[in-house]
């Protein structure tokens, strides 16, 4: 997983505060937005290619789900296993 460094801002609401990762905005990177904001500008219905981007972004996001759901399975079942390197550096 990549590490990057990240902002935060803060945006007042009625009753509480709404948190914008700095380098994202509703799920989408501002390299996202910078790409898709010129498509939706020459789509001749922009309700439709908005609600076609909202479901590739699903998309993504449900594989992403499905992918660290996968891995948390996999580390549940070795939780208490003990460290298989140690393990193995005592049998060499």
């Amino acid at each position: 997983m990549r590490s990057r460094a990240q902002t935060t801002t803060t945006e007042p609401m009625r009753f509480a505060y709404r948190v914008w990762i700095g380098s994202s905005v509703g799920g989408f990177s501002l390299a996202e937005i910078a790409r898709h904001g010129e498509e939706l500008r020459e789509a001749p219905d922009s309700a439709d290619a908005l609600s076609a981007l909202f479901e590739g972004k699903i998309q993504v996001i449900d594989a992403r789900m499905a992918e660290l759901a996968a891995l948390r399975a996999d580390l549940e079942t070795r939780v208490g296993t003990g460290c298989p390197l140690r393990a193995a550096a005592q049998a060499g």
